[in-house]
C-alpha cells in the first residue's frame, strides 16, 4: 500500500500580533496539515486553509484557520491546498509570458478602435433620430449662450456686407421650407479667429473675421459647406461620439469624474469639432450642390481655403476655420473636379451664338 507523500512550504509566519515574522515549515500529508515552528508543532485542519491567487513568480499568503499568515515563496507544493484555484495554473502561465501580454494588449486596442469607428458612429446615429427637434434646438441655444459669454460678441460687420452675405444664404437655402431654413449668425469674435460652424438645432454661426478674410461670394459657399453638416446633423452626432469616447475611456480607467464632466465640454466640443473624413465628404458634397445650384462655383470653396491656410500660419485663432476643417489634398481636389463640373454645366445650358439665316 502507497504511503501518502510528504510536501512542505517553508515560509515566515505573521501571527498579527507582532510586526516581526518567524520561520516556519507547512507540511502537508494525504489529507493532514502540520504547522512546525522550531521545535513546536501544530495541527491544523487542511480543509481550512486558504492560499492566495498566483500573481506571477510574487510570495504567496496561506491564512490559518487563527487568522495568522504564512507568506512563502511560489512553489508547487502550495497547489495541493484545497483553496488553491484550478484556473492559476494557466492565469500565471498567461501573465508570466510577455509575448501573450502584447497580444492581449493589441488585440483590446483593435477592440476600442473598431467600436470608437465603427460602433459610435452606429451608435449616435440611432440615438440622434429619437432626439427631438426642441431637445436639440434648446441644446444649440445654450451653446450659443456659452460662446456669447465667453469667445464672441455681437457682429461689427456693415449693413451691406450682413446683406450681401444673407442675400447669398437665401440662395442657398431658396427650396426649403420656411421652417426648415437654419438660423444665421454673425459674431465678431477675434479670439476664435476665421471661422464658421453649425450648432445642434440648425443654427450657423459665421465670425466676421472669416467674412473679412474671404470674399463675400466665398463666404456664401463656406456656409453651403456648413448647411451641408446641418442637413445630416453632424454637430450632435459628432457630440455623442465624443460623449462615448470620454464614456468608454472612464469605463477602462474607472474615472467616473470624466463623465460627469463631459456635460461641460459641450461648447469646446461642438467648437473643435474634428469631423471625421465622412462627414467632411457629406458636408462638401452638400455645399457643393447648394452651391452650383444658387450660381456659385465650388472653386470660391477651395480659393476660400487657400486664403484661410496662409492666414493660419501667421494668426493663430483657437478656434480657426483651418483647424477645425483641414483643406486635405483630396479635399481641395474635390472641391476643383465640382468647380469644372459647374463650368461645363454653365456652357452646357448657356445661350448658344445665333447663326445668321442664309438667303
Amino acid at each position: 500500500m502507497n504511503q501518502p507523500s510528504l510536501i512542505t512550504a517553508s515560509g515566515t509566519l505573521f501571527d498579527g500580533r507582532s510586526p516581526l515574522g518567524q520561520a516556519a515549515r507547512l507540511e502537508l500529508e494525504g489529507g493532514a496539515a502540520r504547522l512546525v515552528i522550531g521545535e513546536s508543532v501544530r495541527e491544523l485542519p487542511c480543509a481550512e486553509l486558504r492560499i492566495s491567487p498566483r500573481v506571477f513568480s510574487t510570495p504567496r499568503f496561506v491564512t490559518l484557520p487563527n487568522g495568522s499568515e504564512l507568506v512563502c515563496p511560489d512553489q508547487p507544493a502550495l497547489d495541493a491546498l484545497p483553496g488553491a484555484s484550478r484556473s492559476e495554473g494557466p492565469v500565471a502561465w498567461l501573465e508570466q509570458r510577455l509575448a501573450v501580454a502584447v497580444v492581449a494588449v493589441l488585440l483590446t486596442l483593435a477592440g476600442v478602435a473598431s467600436f470608437y469607428f465603427v460602433g459610435l458612429p452606429r451608435i449616435a446615429t440611432a440615438v440622434v433620430e429619437r432626439i427631438s427637434p426642441e431637445r436639440e434646438r434648446a441644446l444649440g441655444e445654450r451653446t450659443l449662450a456659452a460662446f456669447d459669454g465667453k469667445l464672441m460678441s455681437r457682429t461689427g460687420l456693415d449693413r451691406p456686407t450682413l446683406d450681401a452675405v444673407r442675400s447669398g444664404f437665401a440662395l442657398l437655402t431658396h427650396d426649403l421650407p420656411a421652417e426648415k431654413v437654419p438660423r444665421l449668425e454673425f459674431r465678431d469674435a477675434p479670439g476664435v479667429g476665421p471661422n464658421a460652424f453649425a450648432l445642434p438645432g440648425d443654427i450657423i454661426v459665421i465670425t466676421d473675421q472669416l467674412v473679412k478674410r474671404c470674399t463675400v461670394d466665398e463666404s456664401v459657399v463656406i456656409l453651403g459647406h456648413e448647411l451641408g453638416h446641418v442637413a445630416h446633423r453632424h454637430s450632435i452626432k459628432h457630440m455623442l461620439q465624443e460623449l462615448g469616447i470620454v464614456a468608454v475611456a472612464g469605463a477602462v480607467t474607472g474615472d467616473a469624474s470624466s463623465i460627469s464632466l463631459s456635460a461641460t465640454a459641450l461648447p469646446p466640443i461642438v467648437a473643435n469639432a474634428q469631423y471625421s473624413q465622412a462627414f467632411e465628404t457629406e458636408a462638401d458634397a452638400a455645399g457643393y450642390a447648394l452651391a452650383r445650384k444658387a450660381g456659385y462655383s465650388p472653386e470660391l470653396f477651395a480659393s476660400c481655403l487657400e486664403k484661410l491656410t496662409k492666414e493660419f500660419h501667421t494668426e493663430r485663432g483657437i478656434l480657426g476655420y483651418v483647424s477645425t476643417h483641414p483643406p486635405d489634398a483630396e479635399r481641395m481636389a474635390r472641391a476643383h473636379a465640382a468647380a469644372l463640373e459647374f463650368e461645363r454645366e454653365r456652357a452646357r445650358y448657356a445661350p448658344s451664338a445665333v447663326t445668321p439665316a442664309t438667303p
